[in-house]
C-alpha cells in the first residue's frame, strides 16, 4: 500500500476515534468544569460576583390598610383590609467582614442597601396606612403570663389598638414609640434581647447595616458543595426551635443541590430553614430549570408532616402559617404566604378584603439542574400578628382572636444579564463537544468511504487495461459449427 493511502486511512481512523472520545467525554468535561468553576477562592471571578452582586434586585412592599379598626370590639363585624402598594425598592446586596478559613469555608456578614424606585411603585412613600399597633400587642403578648399587678401597670401605658403612619415611617424611617424605647431598657424584657431603639419601623436601622442577619459560615466548594451553610452566629443548632427544627442547614441561597424533590434554604430573618418542593420544569431566559415552591411541607403544622411539629414552639395553628414568635422578641408573629395563599380557609374566614391567587402569591425558585444555580428566585412572605385577648390588660381583654395581616413583600432575583451568555455557554459544553465529535466521526467515515471507492475504481481500471485482446468470432464459430470447406480440407 502506498504511503499516501496509508496516511489517509490513519487520519480517517484517528478522526473517528477522536470524535467518539469527545462525544463520550462531553458530560464528564461539564462535570469537571462545574466542579472547578464553582469553587470560591479569594482570587476567583466567582468571588467577585459573590461578594458584590452586580445588579440590584427589585423588592416590592405591600401594606394592608385597616379600614375599620373602630369596630374591633364588635364581634358581628370582621376586620376589613385593603391592600396598598406596591412600594418598590431596589436592593443592593454585599458581603462584608469576609474571612477565608483554612478548612475550606468562608465566614461573612450580609449588608443590604434599599433604594426607593418610583418606577414600579403604585403610590407614594407619604401614603398614610392604618395598621395594627404591633409594639403594643407584642408587649401585651409577652406579658400575658406575668404577675397581675405588672400586667395592670402595663395596661395603663397601652392606649390604641391601631396606628396610622406614612409608608416611609412604617418601613425605614420609623416612627417615635414610647413603648419600643421603654422595652429595650426594662428588666422584664431582658431575656428577649430587644434592641434599644427609640422608634419602630419594620426595616428601621437596617438600610446599609450588616448587623441584622448575623454571621454566616458557608462551604466554598473545596471540600463540600459551594453554598452549603454550616453555621449561623456560630450555631449549628439555634435556640429558637426544638429538635431538628433548630438545625442550621440548607443553602445560603447561592447554589443548591437540585438532584432531589426538595431543597432547603436557611433564612436568618426567620431563624430557620424553609423546605421547598419540586413541582415540574419551566423555562427562564431560554434555560430549562426545575421549579420548587414553598408549599404544604413548609407550612404544615405537623399533621401531615410530623417532623414539622417542632416549628410550632408549643402553639400549633391550622396549616398555612408558621410561628416566628421566638425569632421576633416573643411578639405574636406568624408568617404565611401573601393573602394566606395555600393556607387553611380558617385564616381568610376571620377577615375581609383578602384574595389569595397562585399567579400573584406563590413563593418559588427555579434551579438549573446541572449546576444548582438559581435561574429565578421569587420570595414572597407575609407578616401577620395574632390579635388575642389578654387578661388584665384592658385594651385587649375583649378583642376577638384574629390573625391580622400587616405587610407582605415580593423579592425577585435572576441571573444578571451580563453573566447570562457565559452561563449558557457553560451549559452548552456537552452539546458543542457532541457536535464537534459528530463532525469528526462523519468526516472520518466519509474519508474512508471515498478512499475505498477510489481504490476499487482504480483496481477495475487496471484490470481492464491488462486483459488481452481476442478476435471476435463469427456467428457460426460462436455456435461451435465449422464449414464444409474446413471439413474437406
Amino acid at each position: 500500500m502506498k504511503p499516501k493511502k496509508l496516511c489517509l486511512i490513519c487520519v480517517s481512523v484517528l478522526l473517528i476515534i477522536s470524535g467518539f472520545l469527545i462525544t463520550l467525554l462531553a458530560p464528564i468535561v461539564l462535570t469537571h468544569v462545574i466542579r472547578t468553576q464553582f469553587v470560591l477562592t479569594p482570587e476567583s471571578k466567582l468571588a467577585q460576583s459573590w461578594e458584590r452582586v452586580s445588579s440590584m434586585m427589585p423588592m416590592d412592599f405591600y401594606f394592608f390598610n385597616w379600614t375599620n379598626p373602630q369596630d374591633i370590639y364588635n364581634r358581628s363585624v370582621k376586620p376589613r383590609f385593603e391592600q396598598v402598594g406596591p412600594y418598590r425598592f431596589m436592593m443592593d446586596l454585599r458581603k462584608t467582614n469576609v474571612t477565608w478559613n483554612e478548612n475550606g469555608t468562608v465566614t461573612y456578614k450580609q449588608q443590604k442597601f434599599w433604594h426607593f424606585s418610583e418606577k414600579g411603585t403604585n403610590g407614594s412613600l407619604q401614603d398614610r396606612v392604618t395598621t395594627l399597633n404591633t409594639p403594643a400587642l407584642g408587649a401585651a403578648h409577652v406579658a400575658r403570663n406575668w404577675n397581675y399587678i405588672v400586667r395592670k401597670g402595663l395596661s395603663f401605658s397601652l392606649s390604641s389598638i391601631s396606628v396610622t403612619h406614612t409608608v416611609d415611617e412604617l418601613l425605614f424611617t420609623g416612627y417615635p414609640d414610647a413603648l419600643t424605647k421603654m422595652a429595650g431598657t426594662l428588666p422584664f424584657f431582658a431575656d428577649k434581647n430587644i434592641p434599644k431603639w427609640d422608634r419602630f419601623g419594620w426595616f428601621y436601622m437596617r438600610n446599609g447595616s450588616s448587623d441584622f442577619e448575623g454571621i454566616l459560615n458557608m462551604e466554598t466548594g473545596t471540600n463540600s458543595p459551594f453554598g452549603t451553610l454550616n453555621s449561623w452566629n456560630y450555631w449549628t443548632k439555634t435556640r429558637y426551635f426544638d429538635g431538628n427544627c433548630g438545625k442550621v442547614e440548607g443553602s445560603s441561597g447561592d447554589r443548591f443541590d437540585a438532584s432531589g424533590n426538595t431543597i432547603k434554604m436557611f433564612f436568618s430573618e426567620l431563624c430557620r430553614f424553609l423546605e421547598l418542593e419540586y413541582v415540574g420544569e419551566t423555562e427562564v431566559d431560554g434555560i430549562v430549570g426545575k421549579k420548587y415552591v414553598l408549599g404544604g411541607r413548609a407550612l404544615d403544622n405537623g399533621t401531615k408532616y410530623p417532623s414539622n411539629k417542632c416549628f410550632c414552639t408549643g402553639d400549633c395553628m391550622p396549616s398555612g402559617v408558621f410561628n416566628a414568635s421566638s425569632c421576633q422578641f416573643g411578639s405574636p408573629t406568624f408568617m404565611s404566604l401573601p393573602h394566606f395563599y395555600n393556607a387553611d380557609p380558617y385564616y381568610t374566614s376571620l377577615v375581609e378584603g383578602l384574595g389569595p391567587r397562585q399567579d400573584k402569591h406563590e413563593f418559588c425558585m427555579v434551579l438549573e439542574p446541572k449546576t444548582g444555580v438559581p435561574l429565578l428566585a421569587n420570595a414572597k412572605l407575609q407578616v401577620n400578628f395574632l390579635l388575642h385577648s389578654v387578661d388584665a390588660i384592658s385594651l385587649y381583654e375583649d378583642v376577638p382572636t384574629v390573625f391580622v395581616p400587616i405587610i407582605w413583600f415580593d423579592q425577585r432575583a435572576t441571573i444578571p444579564k451580563k453573566q447570562l451568555p457565559m452561563f449558557k455557554l457553560l451549559l452548552n459544553v456537552p452539546t458543542i463537544m457532541t457536535s464537534i465529535g459528530g463532525v469528526l466521526m462523519v468526516t472520518g467515515i466519509v474519508l474512508l468511504v471515498v478512499l475505498n471507492f477510489y481504490v476499487i475504481k482504480k483496481k477495475k481500471k487496471k484490470t481492464t487495461i491488462n486483459q488481452p485482446e481476442v478476435s471476435p468470432l463469427n456467428p457460426q464459430e460462436k455456435c461451435g459449427l465449422v464449414s464444409k470447406k474446413q471439413l474437406t480440407s
